[in-house]
């Protein structure tokens, strides 16, 4: 899991932690983060929430990042759906690394 929190084009706040996905594993360390991020940058409580969510994952994710966040956490897609076409993604297979720098790309426009 890695939570960002970028102000114009630049990254303020970073954690990143690996654990074995579960629902209540997934909210403790999302909540454990969050109240770390409010007392460094308090406005991050009222900030858009994008995030990227592996498709192997429970339907009730968005569900979950919402309660977490206290607010609507926009899910983007996590396929490349978007991209369709043979050579729109340059011959990059939808896999991890590629969604995550993706994201990143998509996050700083």
């Amino acid at each position: 899991m890695s939570i960002q929190y970028v102000v114009g084009h630049s990254i303020c706040y970073q954690r990143v932690s690996e654990f074995k996905a579960n629902p209540e594993r997934t909210f403790r360390e999302i909540n454990r983060t969050l109240v770390e991020a409010y007392k460094t940058f308090p406005v991050m409580k009222r900030c858009a929430v994008l995030a990227h969510v592996d498709p192997d994952m429970d339907g009730d994710t968005g569900k979950l990042l919402s309660a977490a966040f206290e607010r609507e956490v926009k899910c983007l897609d996590p396929a490349l759906k978007r991209f369709g076409g043979a050579g729109k993604t340059g011959g990059l297979q939808p896999v991890g690394p590629v969604i995550a720098a993706l994201g990143a790309a998509e996050r700083m426009m």
